[in-house]
């Protein structure tokens, strides 16, 4: 499968893109490059063929050939989306959604959106499940939330693709060690 990885030289997306290559996909990869140095690939990792491009900037032929989509390129957390609530808005909500309408219209089978918890504000001493209502207290969280929002209502309406939204916690990042199991 060929699959469009943005973010991948993120905090996830360089975890993720050596497993899906280590799984036998083929993936090429779109970030702005804040990380271009590598900074949280380790040394062994493999750093699949890359574009730098901001989000806002994809176009129709960035999507040719592409089976599937795993979307994580976001201004991410809560305080750096507070910094500029209207460019959070702008990459994170409306780059999203127009992704995910660019990938509708080249065909592409399945679109996978990497949301936050951030959407839940803050829960307490109570757990949340996917069923939990949200209550997004920063502009990432309410981007996170809106996006949700808009891949739900094409979900409900155009049943020709898979889209998919996920709520990963704060993941803890660990040393890949090509040699453990």
């Amino acid at each position: 499968m060929r699959i469009l990885l943005t973010g991948i030289n993120g905090y996830l997306g360089s975890l993720l893109a050596p497993e899906l290559v280590w799984r036998g996909h083929q993936v090429v990869g779109l970030d702005t490059g804040y990380y271009k140095e590598r900074a949280l690939y380790p040394e062994r990792g493999v750093m699949p063929l890359t574009f730098a491009k901001d989000l806002r900037d994809i176009e129709p032929e960035d999507l040719a050939d592409v089976d599937a989509v795993v979307h994580m390129a976001e201004l991410s957390n809560d305080p750096a989306g507070q910094l500029a609530p209207h460019i959070t808005y702008e990459i994170n909500h409306q780059g999203s959604v127009r992704l995910a309408e660019l990938a509708r219209k080249a065909g592409v089978q399945r679109f996978v959106y990497m949301s936050s918890c951030s959407v839940y504000g803050v829960a307490g001493d109570n757990f949340v499940t996917e069923e939990s209502p949200v209550n997004p207290q920063t502009a990432y969280g309410i981007c996170k939330t809106l996006v949700e929002r808009d891949l739900r209502r094409w979900l409900e309406s155009i049943l020709q693709s898979l889209t998919c939204a996920t709520r990963p916690p704060t993941v803890p990042r660990r040393e890949c060690d090509s040699t453990s199991s």
